[in-house]
């Protein structure tokens, strides 16, 4: 919304925005990135002599948006200057995605620690421009992974693009909290109201319809068309091999998910998703935050077992 002239103003634009723009875009990345940096023991980041091609690409881009934010800034355009900055963030989950760390952490450890360090450095500038405009959040973000601002050094080597600095990781709570659009709440608060006042219960026939099986999940991808969708090859022992998709992927890396075994709805009719067949559904329980926790039997069975 421009400073200078009347805009339009709406608390589901406002939703929209910290769902998408900040929760989705800035702190899912930063969650993610720490997360998997440091379950591969990827804690302490130094830059590298020399960038391959994708990361010396993202660097040049770090060095436009920076001046342009600026010139934006310096003309009182904070809208545009906010709008060029989140372009630069999309740059740099775009660079995050298309490298696929979670599967360089197991290849090739060089280059995977390049990636992280290419993303803290983007990262950083990131954390430094927002920090007058979200103080709180932003100190958040930079202390974790390990800026110590000094307000001249900081701002001289954003201006020359120098990513020689060292990072040291730190997981931290959920940065931005998702949330509900205002009309699910209400339609929420309906339907628990009718729930309350009009029960309808499963028979045992009901129960019986549905197929419940084990099973590993032994392979599992990213799907370049989604954002939220995860394909997962699942084993159900003599039952065959299914694939299935599951909306799992703000919340995870792949490999999170190879070798587990977890409980899956077997006789779900199939659907097409994303120009994909699902064929079953995958069970998850939510925890406090909203998070996906995969339903897992207490002990190894055979896959393609039937829960009763």
């Amino acid at each position: 919304m421009p400073v200078n002239s009347d805009g339009d103003f709406s608390t589901g634009d406002l939703e929209q925005t910290i769902t998408s723009d900040l929760a989705n875009d800035l702190g899912n990345l930063l969650n993610r990135m720490v997360s998997l940096a440091t379950r591969n023991g990827l804690e302490q980041i130094s830059a590298g002599d020399e960038w391959h091609e994708a990361a010396a690409t993202l660097q040049k881009a770090a060095k436009v948006a920076f001046d342009a934010y600026g010139e934006h800034m310096e003309k009182y355009e904070f809208h545009l200057a906010l709008a060029r900055l989140w372009k630069f963030i999309n740059q740099t989950n775009a660079y995050f995605h298309e490298q696929e760390p979670w599967k360089l952490a197991k290849a090739d450890q060089k280059l995977f620690g390049e990636v992280i360090s290419a993303t803290c450095h983007s990262l950083r500038m990131i954390g430094v421009l927002l920090l007058p405009i979200m103080p709180e959040k932003m100190n958040a973000l930079l202390q974790s992974i390990g800026v110590a601002l000094n307000e001249q050094d900081t701002l001289t080597s954003l201006q020359l693009t120098t990513w020689n600095q060292p990072f040291t990781l730190t997981k931290i709570p959920t940065l931005f909290q998702k949330l509900e659009d205002k009309g699910q709440n209400m339609e929420k608060q309906k339907k628990e109201e009718s729930s309350v006042e009009e029960k309808t219960y499963a028979t045992i026939d009901d129960v019986i319809k549905v197929e419940l099986r084990v099973g590993t999940i032994t392979q599992a991808e990213i799907i370049p068309e989604s954002e939220k969708l995860l394909k997962f090859q699942v084993d159900f022992g003599e039952l065959g091999t299914r694939q299935i998709l599951a909306g799992v992927r703000k919340f995870y890396e792949p490999d999170q998910f190879v070798g587990k075994q977890g409980v899956f709805v077997f006789n779900l009719k199939p659907r097409k998703m994303v120009g994909m067949e699902s064929q079953g559904m995958m069970l998850v329980a939510k925890d406090n935050e909203g998070k996906p926790i995969m339903v897992t039997v207490p002990s190894t069975v055979p896959n393609g077992t039937r829960l009763s």
